[in-house]
């Protein structure tokens, strides 16, 4: 095969060349050649009639999402194993099955996907009109994003939490900025990645996994909070804003107060003023 990565469900094909036709036998079993890949051993590569002539045979491995191999794989034994099939040239002779392994060391396999070790939710506390609210993903191994994937949050109602920054590592960001109108509420985090057209992919292009260990449903978050709602005062009606009775006086240096009742507690900073028209 040729140097490079091997990544889950590729094919990892040997071809042996023979110096005369031959033929292969397959109704008791296929032959195949034995593998080391990583620390597992043996795997196989089998033969691939589909793909064979009388004077070329293929073998192939297909690569599984449990096997990776760094430094290059190797060949056990350097020969075919019949494995309960005969191989003949014309003339009923046993083909001779050892042979001079090639150098395998730039044959690397990476099958495994990468996988969410964890996540970070949001601090706890208020979040207003404007605030981040930043879930980090925690994968196995680096990984690149395309696109706009998502985590969906629910608070009153569903929010998504879209790919922010990270791209190329392993800690991921997705974020949701709260806006105007957002529901006075806790927050829930869903366990299960959205691609949304995207891709999450380690560097040797597996698709990554997307579902939190353990937490692939909704997990509820008491004391993280959305506030979206601006607190209002209606001036046209007697409960928000007491104003001074009618028929009366004032002389220079005494105070008109007007009273305003806010839908909700409110912070006041520096000197916030009505316009009257007197």
């Amino acid at each position: 095969p040729a140097d490079g990565t091997y990544k889950f469900n590729d094919n990892i094909d040997f071809k042996v060349f023979w110096s005369e036709p031959v033929d292969i036998d397959i109704s008791s079993g296929s032959p195949r050649i034995s593998l080391t890949i990583g620390a597992t051993s043996p795997l196989y590569a089998t033969y691939v009639e589909a793909e064979s002539t009388p004077t070329l045979s293929v073998f192939r491995h297909t690569v599984t999402n449990t096997e990776v191999d760094a430094d290059g794989i190797a060949i056990v034994g350097n020969s075919i194993g019949l494995n309960s099939s005969t191989i003949k040239d014309l003339a009923g002779n046993d083909a001779v099955l050892t042979f001079t392994s090639p150098v395998l060391t730039g044959v690397l396999v990476d099958g495994a996907s990468a996988t969410i070790l964890s996540w970070t939710p949001p601090a706890n506390g208020t979040y207003a009109i404007g605030d981040n609210i930043d879930v980090i993903v925690h994968w196995s191994e680096n990984v690149d994003i395309v696109g706009s994937p998502y985590f969906s949050l629910w608070c009153n109602g569903g929010r998504e939490a879209h790919y922010q920054d990270g791209s190329g590592t392993q800690d991921i960001t997705f974020r949701y900025t709260v806006t105007d109108g957002d529901n006075n509420c806790s927050i829930w985090i869903s366990g299960t990645g959205v691609l949304n057209s995207g891709t999450i992919k380690d560097l040797a292009t597996n698709d990554a996994y997307l579902t939190f260990p353990g937490a692939p449903g909704w997990t509820y978050y008491a004391n993280i909070k959305v506030d979206g709602i601006r607190p209002t005062v209606t001036a046209s009606t007697s409960k928000n804003i007491t104003v001074p009775a009618n028929g009366n006086y004032f002389r220079p240096s005494q105070t008109i107060e007007y009273n305003l009742t806010f839908s909700e507690a409110v912070v006041v900073t520096g000197q916030p003023r009505l316009v009257l028209n007197i």
